[in-house]
């Protein structure tokens, strides 16, 4: 985030900048205290983690840019498509909800993904189809039915034999 600070801080040599994540969050109150500067104006740009999606209203706010919005995507969770498109559309909708229309502009490897594109034709309706359908292919809840059988033993033959002989069953 740091980095990202110093590219903002570079085009935009005027603006009040400050980052907003674990580390510097600080005491509930700082946390307060900083929402009542962003809410009033004092700061220009706010970079920070999914700490700031979180229930906060920005009257004034009428940008959001999100660095890297597919990463949720990966590591292999069947819910991975869901978590991030509800995560982004919560982000996008904190831009433009007073007078002013809000932008957001999402950084992705995956553009082709069926989050990102209903996200960015605004059609909930077509990410939940194609999820489902996802969903229904691969077996996976609501569909199918899940499990984590985990194996340990000392001996790693006999680990990989066992797990082995459980899938041929």
């Amino acid at each position: 985030m740091e980095r990202v600070a110093e590219e903002a801080q570079r085009y935009f040599p005027e603006a009040r900048i400050e980052i907003f994540s674990s580390d510097t969050a600080g005491s509930a109150e700082a946390i307060r205290a900083r929402m009542a500067r962003m809410t009033s104006g004092e700061i220009d740009i706010l970079i920070g983690t999914q700490m700031v999606v979180k229930g906060h209203n920005f009257p004034k706010l009428t940008f959001v840019g999100v660095v890297d919005g597919d990463l949720g995507l990966a590591g292999g969770d069947p819910r991975a498509g869901e978590r991030t498109y509800q995560t982004l559309v919560q982000v996008a909708g904190r831009a433009g909800r007073a007078d002013k229309p809000g932008h957001a502009l999402i950084q992705t490897h995956q553009p082709e993904h069926e989050a990102l594109t209903a996200l960015a034709a605004g059609d909930r309706e077509r990410f939940i189809s194609a999820e489902l359908m996802m969903r229904e292919m691969l077996g996976l809840p609501p569909y199918g039915k899940l499990a984590a059988v985990i194996f340990s033993a000392f001996d790693q033959k006999l680990v990989d034999q066992t797990a082995k002989s459980f899938v041929m069953k």
